[in-house]
């Protein structure tokens, strides 16, 4: 009997156990990241001069700019990965980790006067802002949120996440070979960009066979229902989530999952 096909839309080294998870399912698990991560030029005067910093994906902390001195400063993040990311580039204060942007946006303003966010000197200039070291493309308007709520926070781009041309030649041969699949998806622009290669490959068919395991209702509403078999939603958006829902793929022999944990 064939093993299911389970694609990850994201390099297997940023989805922690996902893939181990999903071979002791049975299935036969294959990268196909949509995007390829590139450094962004950062002028040679670029300095970061904050009272705290804030990561929202492991890319933004493997290209932090080296004029990012002081290791000490409160950093806030997006992940239990991004914080270990954190740490282990030198910083040691890591004072909240949440499981997504619009979470961590959440707990600032819940948590925090905006005029006391990190460290504030004792004189009566402006504290400068918080700092987000971020992605060219990003899933929510951090910035913009926290500004509304009266945060003084300004960002700075240092990787660019560029979606791919196309499928890698093993993944679209794969694809062609097998009745259905799983395929896993952490954001929207990949899983739209995944579903737009399928169709533009005449593997609609497939597709309709096929399952999408998705990590917040966000990126599944970028599919279209009615080009999946099966579209489900991790009950969390987060690591433990996704690990729950490939848990939850049926055995050797089926592409589409059992129903989620609760």
């Amino acid at each position: 009997m064939t093993r299911p096909l389970a694609i990850l839309t994201r390099p297997a080294e940023s989805c922690g156990d996902v893939p181990d998870v999903l071979r002791a399912r049975g299935a036969q698990v294959l990268e196909a990241p949509m995007t390829r991560v590139n450094p962004a030029h950062i002028p040679e005067n670029f300095r970061v001069r904050g009272r705290g910093i804030i990561f929202t994906s492991v890319q933004a902390v493997r290209f932090l700019p080296a004029c990012v001195s002081d290791r000490d400063c409160p950093v806030f993040v997006v992940g239990e990965q991004t914080a270990r990311a954190a740490r282990a580039a030198g910083f040691s204060d890591i004072v909240l980790v949440a499981p997504t942007g619009q979470a961590l946006a959440a707990a600032l303003v819940t948590r925090y006067d905006p005029d006391r966010v990190g460290q504030v000197g004792q004189t009566s200039r402006a504290a400068p802002p918080l700092i987000h070291l971020r992605g060219r493309d990003v899933a929510f308007p951090l910035e913009d949120h926290l500004t509304r709520q009266g945060f003084d926070i300004a960002s700075a781009v240092v990787y660019s996440a560029d979606l791919v041309d196309d499928f890698e030649p093993q993944t679209l041969s794969s694809m062609m070979r097998v009745e259905g699949f799983s395929a896993l998806f952490w954001s929207a622009r990949a899983a739209d960009h995944f579903q737009s290669l399928t169709q533009r490959h005449g593997l609609t068919r497939v597709m309709g066979r096929s399952a999408a395991l998705c990590l917040s209702a966000r990126v599944a509403e970028s599919l279209s229902a009615d080009l999946w078999e099966q579209i489900t939603v991790s009950a969390r958006p987060d690591r433990a989530g996704m690990r729950a829902l490939a848990a939850s793929m049926m055995p050797l022999g089926s592409c589409a999952p059992r129903d989620p944990p609760a």
